[in-house]
């Protein structure tokens, strides 16, 4: 029986005390040390295969489940408050002194 294979993203470092390391992006727990590059992967292949001789990889068709966006529970939230033009200004005026303060100058400011 011949079993199909894919081609598997496997992250290859090498620490400063000239140890390789192989780790498996896409399994958590899957990561080895060699004394070279082939002998890290040899040794990942190793590992992997052996996780696997009693097992296999399945695959669930599972629902994607939306996401809820918090932003659009308070969206138009203040849109009929009689102080938000009021508030938008304090915000303004509240930027423009911290602006000053720090001598910040944007563009369109006319106090300079």
């Amino acid at each position: 029986m011949t079993v199909a294979s894919s081609p598997t993203p496997v992250l290859v470092t090498q620490r400063a005390d000239r140890v390789w390391i192989a780790k498996l992006l896409t399994w958590a727990d899957f990561s080895v040390e060699g004394d070279s590059r082939e002998d890290a992967l040899s040794k990942l292949d190793q590992q992997v295969k052996a996780q696997l001789a009693d097992g296999e990889i399945a695959y669930l068709d599972l629902p994607l489940v939306p996401a809820k966006n918090p932003w659009l529970e308070i969206a138009g939230k203040y849109q009929n408050d009689p102080n938000w033009d009021e508030y938008q200004a304090a915000i303004a005026e509240a930027r423009q002194a911290a602006n000053e303060s720090e001598g910040i100058w944007l563009e369109g400011d006319t106090a300079r």
